[in-house]
C-alpha cells in the first residue's frame, strides 16, 4: 500500500437483533460514497426531468416528433465523444476538481437554456455540450470510489448506485410528465441546473481527494513490466479488460425494447399507460437484480454473472410472438433482472485498471456504453421499416445470447487452462 493512502475495508456489523449488516448497507458508512451517492442522486433526478422537458420544449416550438426525438438522442450521444476527449483530464488533474468543474459548467448551461429568445439550435447545442461533459464526471466519480474502497465494497457500491439509477429512471417515466406540466419545461431546466449546483457544493465541502497509488483499492493490480510510455493500450487492447468490456457493451442488445416500446405496445394493443409501465420494467428489473447480485457469495458471483449474461436475452425472445401485455411485462422484467450481470463485470474491469490510468479508461467505458446503445437504438429504428418491433427485439436479444454464450465458453476455457 502506498504510504499515506487510506483504504476502506468492509467489516460487517451485527445489530442488537443478531442480524449481520450487508455490504450494500455498509457502504453508506463510508463518507466518500455517501456524499457522492447523494450528489449523484440529486443530479440524476434533475437530468431525467431535463431530458423530458427539452423534448417537450422542442415539440412545442416545432410541432415535429422527429425534432423531439433528435433532441432526446442529443441527451446521450455527445457523451460518446466526451469520454475519449476528456478522459485524460481525470488522470491529470484532481478528480474532485474535475467533478466540481463539470457540475458548475453543466449548471451554467442549463440556466442559459431557459432564455426565452434563444434560438432552438443554440439550446440543442448547449445540451450537447452538457452531455459531452458527462463522462468526465462519471469517470472521476468512479475513480474516487475505486481509490477509496476495497474490491468487495466497490462491487457493493456499484450495485447500490446501479439500483438507485434504475429506480430513478422508473420514477422519471412515471412522474416526469406530471412535474414538467406543473413547473413548465423551463422550470424543469432550472431544477436540473440547481441539482448540478448542489452536487458541486457537496463534492466541494464534503469530499476529500484521496492519495493515488496503484496496487490498492478496488484495483488490486499486478505490476506491469511494460515501460510506462507504452503501457496504455486501451480497454480493447488489454487482455485483462477485453472480456468484461465485451460483456458490458453487449447490454445494448438487451435494452433495445426501451427504444421500440411505443411501436411494440401499439402492436400488442397496450394503452399509453400500459406502454409506459412496460418500458419501466427493464430498469425496475435491473434494480432488483442489483440487490440479488450484491448478496451473492463472492466465490460464486463471477460464474453466476456470466450465466445471467447468457440468460438476459432469453425472456425477450417471446416478444416475437407479440404476447399479451401481462406476459410481456413479466418477460421484460426478467430480462432486466438478468441484466444486473453488469455489476460484476464493472468490478472485474475496474480491478484490472491501474490507478494512474483509471480516469481515461473509465471515461472511455462510459463513451462505449453510451455509444453502443445509441447505435443499437438507431439500428432498431431502421429494422422496424422491414420487421415487426417484436421480431426486431427478439432478433437482437437472440444475437446477444449467442455472443454472451461464446464469451462465457471462452472464459471457462481460460480458467480451466490456468
Amino acid at each position: 500500500m502506498v504510504p499515506g493512502r487510506r483504504l476502506v475495508h468492509y467489516r460487517p456489523r451485527v445489530s442488537i437483533t443478531g442480524r449481520r449488516e450487508s455490504a450494500a448497507q455498509g457502504v453508506f458508512r463510508v463518507r466518500v460514497f455517501a456524499v457522492l451517492f447523494a450528489a449523484e442522486t440529486v443530479s440524476v433526478v434533475g437530468s431525467q426531468l431535463a431530458k423530458f422537458a427539452l423534448s417537450v420544449l422542442v415539440f412545442e416550438r416545432t410541432n415535429s416528433a422527429a425534432a423531439a426525438a433528435l433532441t432526446y438522442a442529443t441527451s446521450y450521444l455527445p457523451a460518446t465523444v466526451g469520454g475519449p476527449v476528456l478522459g485524460r483530464l481525470v488522470d491529470r488533474y484532481s478528480r474532485r476538481a474535475v467533478m466540481i468543474t463539470a457540475d458548475l459548467l453543466r449548471a451554467a448551461l442549463f440556466v442559459a437554456m431557459v432564455t426565452p429568445s434563444l434560438p432552438l439550435g443554440v439550446v440543442v447545442a448547449m445540451l450537447a455540450v452538457a452531455v459531452f461533459l458527462d463522462p468526465s464526471f462519471t469517470a472521476a466519480e468512479l475513480s474516487l470510489l475505486a481509490d477509496a474502497l476495497d474490491g468487495e465494497q466497490f462491487r457493493a457500491a456499484t450495485a447500490v448506485r446501479g439500483a438507485s439509477a434504475q429506480l430513478l429512471q422508473v420514477a422519471g417515466f412515471a412522474f416526469g410528465g406530471a412535474v414538467v406540466a406543473a413547473v413548465h419545461p423551463r422550470g424543469a431546466l432550472l431544477i436540473d441546473a440547481a441539482t448540478f449546483a448542489v452536487s458541486a457544493l457537496c463534492v466541494r465541502l464534503l469530499v476529500a481527494e484521496p492519495d493515488r497509488g496503484a496496487g490498492s483499492g478496488a484495483a488490486e493490480t499486478v505490476a506491469d513490466p511494460t515501460p510506462r510510455a507504452l503501457r496504455y493500450r486501451g480497454l480493447w487492447g488489454d487482455r485483462r479488460t477485453r472480456v468484461p468490456m465485451a460483456y458490458l457493451v453487449l447490454v445494448a442488445l438487451f435494452v433495445l425494447p426501451e427504444a421500440l416500446a411505443v411501436p411494440f405496445g401499439h402492436a400488442i394493443g397496450a394503452s399509453t399507460v400500459q406502454t409506459g409501465i412496460l418500458v419501466a420494467m427493464i430498469p425496475f428489473g435491473s434494480a432488483v437484480g442489483a440487490v440479488l447480485v450484491v448478496r451473492m457469495p463472492p466465490t460464486t458471483r463471477a460464474a453466476a454473472a456470466r450465466a445471467m449474461a447468457v440468460a438476459c436475452g432469453l425472456p425477450l425472445l417471446a416478444s416475437a410472438a407479440e404476447p399479451p401485455w401481462p406476459v410481456a411485462l413479466v418477460c421484460w422484467f426478467a430480462s432486466g433482472v438478468f441484466g444486473a450481470y453488469m455489476i460484476e463485470q464493472i468490478g472485474v474491469l475496474v480491478a484490472a485498471i491501474p490507478s494512474e490510468e483509471r480516469g481515461r479508461r473509465l471515461a472511455h467505458l462510459s463513451s462505449w456504453l453510451t455509444g453502443s446503445q445509441g447505435v443499437a437504438f438507431a439500428l432498431a429504428g431502421g429494422l422496424t421499416e422491414f420487421l415487426a418491433p417484436g421480431v426486431a427485439i427478439a432478433g437482437a436479444a437472440g444475437a446477444g445470447c449467442v455472443v454472451a454464450g461464446a464469451l462465457t465458453l471462452r472464459v471457462r476455457a481460460a480458467n480451466a487452462a490456468t
